[in-house]
C-alpha cells in the first residue's frame, strides 16, 4: 500500500500522582490516596507473568521509567504516528473510588494535569477526559469543562468498575450532553471486576477474556437501552478487545432479540422495524461513523471482520506503553500494511481514516 502515517486511536500515559494531586480542587495540599490518586489494580490482575522487554515502560534492569511526554514524542516519530489519543492507566479505575467528592476532584485534577502536561506540550496529542460517574451533575460539569476549556477529544467510560451498567438511566444526561457537544464516548476494557473471574487461577486468562467480554456487555446495554436513537449525535468506540468480540456480540444479540424481544411498555428500549436485525441496526451505526471498535496490528482475523462489519468498523490502537514496545508496534503496523485480504482503502481506514472521523480531527 502507499505508505501512510498513522493515527493512534488508543495510547496510554502513566499518571504522575504528585503532579495530579497539585491540581486537586478541594485542598491546597492536594488530594492523594495512599496508593496514588487512583485505586490500585483489581486483584485479578496480579500474577506471575512475563512481558515483552520494555513493556510497561521498564528499562533493561526491569525498573519502571515513565516515558512522559518526551518519550511519547520520540515513540510517535519513530513509529510514524501523526496523532495519539491519550488514555489514562490508573485513572481507568476512577469508578472504584468510594468517596463521591473525592472522585469529582480526582477527575478535575487528572484532566487539568493531562492538558497541562501533554496537550499543551504538543498538538499531536489528543486527550480523553475522565468523568466522575458517581454523580451525573458532576459528570456533566466535567464533560463541559473538558470540552470547552481543555479541548479534550473524547470522554472515557470504563467498561467495568462503575456503579451502574453503562446503559443505566442516570447516565443518560451525560450521553445527551456528549451528543449535543459532539464529543465521542470511549468505552475502554481494563479492570475485570464483577465478570465472574474471581475463581480463575491464571490471570492471563482473565486478561484475555475480561477485555472483550466487558466491551460486549457495555455495547449490549447501550444498544438495548436505545441510547443511539435517543441521542442522535452519540458516537461510541469500544477499545482494547480486538475485533471478534464484536462479531460474537452481533450474532448473539440478533438471535436473542428475535427469540425474546424485550417487552417495552414505556418505549424506552430498542425498537426495530419489522424484519431488521440487531446486527443490521448496528451495521447502520457503523456506516454512520457512530460505532467503531479498536484493534491492534496483529489481528489475524481482521480481514474477515472487515468483510462482515465494513471498512468503517475498526481503528488502530498501539496501546503504548503498556504490553508493547516500539519494536512490537512497528512490527504490528508493518503486518497490517502488508496484510493480504484487506483492500488498500480498508488499510487506510483502519490506520487513519476511521480514527480521524471518529475523533473529529478534520474539524
Amino acid at each position: 500500500m502507499a505508505h501512510t502515517n498513522v493515527i493512534d486511536g488508543d495510547g496510554h500515559i502513566f499518571e504522575d500522582s504528585d503532579g495530579i494531586a497539585r491540581h486537586f480542587p478541594y485542598t491546597a495540599a492536594g488530594g492523594k490516596l495512599r496508593s496514588g490518586v487512583f485505586p490500585l489494580n483489581s486483584h485479578i490482575q496480579y500474577s506471575l507473568t512475563r512481558t515483552p522487554p520494555g513493556a510497561f515502560a521498564t528499562n533493561a534492569e526491569g525498573k519502571f521509567v515513565n516515558p512522559g511526554p518526551e518519550g511519547w514524542i520520540k515513540f510517535m516519530e519513530e513509529a510514524e504516528i501523526d496523532h495519539a489519543v491519550l488514555f489514562p492507566t490508573a485513572g481507568q479505575r476512577i469508578g472504584r473510588i468510594v468517596d463521591r467528592d473525592y472522585a469529582c476532584g480526582a477527575a478535575r485534577a487528572y484532566n487539568d494535569w493531562l492538558a497541562e502536561t501533554y496537550l499543551q506540550r504538543d498538538k499531536r496529542f489528543k486527550g480523553v477526559a475522565l468523568l466522575p460517574m458517581h454523580d451525573a451533575d458532576a459528570a456533566l460539569a466535567e464533560l463541559q469543562h473538558a470540552h470547552k476549556d481543555l479541548g479534550m477529544a473524547a470522554a472515557l467510560f470504563p467498561a467495568t468498575g462503575v456503579h451502574l451498567n453503562l446503559g443505566a438511566k442516570p447516565y443518560w444526561p451525560v450521553y445527551g450532553e456528549a451528543a449535543r457537544l459532539g464529543i465521542p464516548i470511549v468505552v475502554h476494557g481494563g479492570g475485570h471486576w464483577d465478570l465472574g473471574m474471581e475463581t480463575m487461577n491464571v490471570s492471563t486468562g482473565a486478561n484475555a477474556i475480561g477485555h472483550p467480554m466487558s466491551l460486549a456487555i457495555a455495547m449490549a446495554e447501550m444498544v438495548l437501552n436505545n441510547l443511539f436513537d435517543r441521542f442522535t449525535g452519540l458516537r461510541v468506540a469500544y477499545l482494547e478487545g480486538g475485533p471478534l468480540w464484536f462479531l460474537m456480540a452481533l450474532e448473539r444479540l440478533s438471535r436473542s432479540f428475535e427469540a425474546g424481544t424485550p417487552v417495552n411498555p414505556r418505549g424506552e428500549l430498542l425498537q426495530l422495524p419489522e424484519g431488521q436485525t440487531v446486527s443490521e441496526y448496528i451495521f447502520s451505526l457503523v456506516r454512520a461513523g457512530r460505532i467503531v471498535v479498536g484493534i491492534e496490528g496483529g489481528e489475524s482475523d481482521l480481514p474477515y471482520a472487515v468483510k462482515v462489519a465494513g471498512e468503517g468498523a475498526f481503528m488502530f490502537s498501539s496501546d503504548f506503553p503498556h504490553e508493547v514496545n516500539l519494536h512490537t508496534v512497528r512490527k504490528e503496523l508493518d503486518e497490517l500494511r502488508e496484510r493480504e485480504g484487506l483492500s488498500e482503502s480498508a488499510k487506510q481506514a483502519v490506520l487513519r481514516g476511521n480514527a480521524a472521523k471518529f475523533y473529529n480531527f478534520a474539524a
